[in-house]
Order: structure tokens, then sequence, then C-alpha cells
């Protein structure tokens, strides 16, 4: 993975009461890799608005339960 789009690369991951329980692990990978996350709630688009502003690349998930590192890593590195 390129450093440079990766330190710029933030996954909002957005909290669901039917798919709390795979944000743990999926959190865990994302920090294992240093890669920024951040678990939303409410509406999505003022926080993809919010983080798109300070100049990053957004990549987010509907639904975490279908969510995995390796297509993370897929999403990030097809972004450059």
């Amino acid at each position: 993975m390129i450093q440079g789009i990766q330190s710029r690369v933030i996954v909002l991951l957005y909290w669901e009461k039917n798919t709390w329980y795979a944000l743990g692990p999926l959190a865990a990978s994302l920090q294992k890799n240093h890669i920024l996350y951040e678990i939303i709630k409410g509406d999505p688009v003022v926080h993809i608005q919010n983080r798109l502003k300070d100049g990053n690349l957004v990549i987010y998930g509907e639904s975490s339960r279908s969510m995995t590192l390796g297509g993370l890593k897929k999403r990030i590195t097809s972004i450059n």
C-alpha cells in the first residue's frame, strides 16, 4: 500500500444495532494495519462531508457485517 495515500484515508463504519458485533474485530484489524477509522452513528452524509473537508479520502461501510479487512485494503489501494 502506498504510505501517502494510506495516511489520508479514513474508513467510516456505520454502527447498527444488528451489526455491532462485527465492529470489534474489524476495528482491531484496521488499527493493527495503521488504517484510520471512525465508528459513526446518525447521518452518514454529515460525517463524510466533514472528513472530506479535512482533506481525507473516505471509505464508507454501510453494512459493517459485510466488510472485511481484505475488501477495505482493495478499496484503499484502488484509490491510486
